[in-house]
């Protein structure tokens, strides 16, 4: 009997063990598309774990009228935003209104955001890489609880309300190579 507790006890640290050492599995794919403005450039898959990730190379389609971007129904899953390299932009209304989007990062081969992007979703903070050019009309447009912004050289345009009604944003670096600032960019910023 000695011996069977004592094998039990072997297999029974063997197995949590194992189940401590085991390596998390991936996250599976849930749903996934192309969304590129010239066909199947770019495709996009979200993750169990809601992640969306966009990948290819090319710009992003924009999203206008009536059409939607192809991961609307999911966006109440949709947590993070990757953008990888090789994207060049980020298409008009691509994430607009997305309650659950805290975080996004964006490759430094984007050179354009595009206008009501991330409007009104509830973004922490953002890196805008190096390579950016243009942050277009409303793109950050009522991101409340955005709390810093630091935007590099490259850009030259800030479209008008591209940031207004931010009411978080405790600190903003503007780049030097800003030539244009739009009306109202960063109305209502009242923390700054």
């Amino acid at each position: 009997m000695k011996k069977y507790i004592v094998s039990l006890l072997a297999i029974l640290a063997l197995c949590v063990t194992l189940c401590i050492a085991a390596p998390k599995a991936d996250a599976a794919t849930i749903a996934s598309g192309t969304c590129g403005a010239e066909g199947d450039n770019l495709t996009w898959t979200l993750d169990d774990e809601g992640t969306l990730t966009i990948s290819g190379t090319g710009a992003m389609k924009d999203w206008k009228g009536e059409y939607l971007p192809p991961w609307y129904t999911k966006r109440n899953n949709i947590k993070a935003v990757v953008i990888q390299y090789g994207v060049t932009s980020i298409g008009y209304r691509a994430f607009n209104g997305y309650p659950n989007l805290a975080t996004v990062t964006i490759s430094n081969s984007v050179k354009s955001i595009g206008g009501i992007a991330f409007q009104s979703t509830n973004i922490k903070s953002v890196t805008i890489p190096k390579g950016v050019e243009i942050i277009g009309e409303g793109a950050f447009r009522d991101c409340q609880n955005l709390t810093w912004l630091e935007i590099p050289d490259s850009v030259v345009t800030i479209d008008k309300d591209a940031f207004r009604w931010c009411i978080g944003i405790t600190s903003i670096e503007i780049g030097a190579g800003v030539e244009t600032i739009g009306d109202y960019a960063f109305y209502g910023c009242s923390k700054v």
